[in-house]
């Protein structure tokens, strides 16, 4: 599921919120290195580069993780 940033913080934070992108990454980060093994390889939190962020769920088998190269790494 593909969430916009601006539907993700007015969402959590509220409508004034919608144009603030730096809060969400940095809550973004903060959550990847609670829950991801490889917080700059992202397999449950996957950034859509200037749309928002897809969640995967894992326990669905026909939504596979990424592969990433070094280079494509996220600097989240």
């Amino acid at each position: 599921m593909l969430w916009k940033h601006a539907k993700i913080l007015r969402t959590i934070w509220g409508p004034e919120y919608g144009d603030e992108p730096d809060y969400l990454r940095s809550y973004v980060k903060t959550l990847r290195k609670k829950i991801e093994d490889d917080p700059a390889h992202p397999e449950y939190i996957l950034t859509e580069p200037w749309v928002g962020y897809r969640f995967r769920d894992p326990c669905d088998p026909d939504t596979a993780a990424p592969s990433f190269d070094e280079d494509d790494a996220e600097s989240d």
